[in-house]
């Protein structure tokens, strides 16, 4: 199969959403169409420095900049995805969220290495102990 050089908004929101990019991550939060990916296909224009996409010269960097922005996408979708465990049985939806994050990480580094974007974003985990937990006054200025 020949490699795509250009794209149309239809055609990039096929490859966002097919096994080159989210895949069964998609499928998993019933995205199908290209209005649930709409907004990544815009973002990952301005990215790449373009208003419409047959102004698009390069179609590896337009797909590296439409990953960043599909993927971000799913962490802000899955970032209220919980786990909960009761009574030795659990339900563990965070697992999306943590996979979402990683893959964001990764995009971000293959958009960085090709130019497209502007830098590099770093996310940390940020877990708080609790709020029934004693801590002291060093422990706590690190939220603050």
């Amino acid at each position: 199969m020949p490699a795509v050089t250009t794209y149309t908004e239809p055609t990039l929101a096929t490859w966002i959403l097919g096994p080159g990019c989210l895949g069964a991550t998609a499928t998993a939060l019933g995205w199908s169409g290209q209005s649930d990916v709409q907004d990544a296909i815009d973002q990952a224009l301005a990215a790449y420095g373009v208003a419409t996409i047959n102004l698009v010269t390069d179609a590896t960097k337009l797909r590296a900049a439409a990953a960043v922005e599909a993927w971000r996408l799913v962490v802000n979708a899955t970032a209220g995805y919980y786990r909960v465990s009761l009574d030795g049985q659990s339900m563990d939806r965070q697992m999306v969220h943590a996979h979402a994050v990683a893959m964001l990480a990764m995009a971000e580094q293959v958009a960085g290495s090709l130019g497209v974007g502007s830098g590099t974003v770093h996310i940390d985990r940020l877990e708080s102990p609790g709020p029934y937990t004693y801590q002291t006054d060093e422990a706590l200025a690190r939220f603050f």
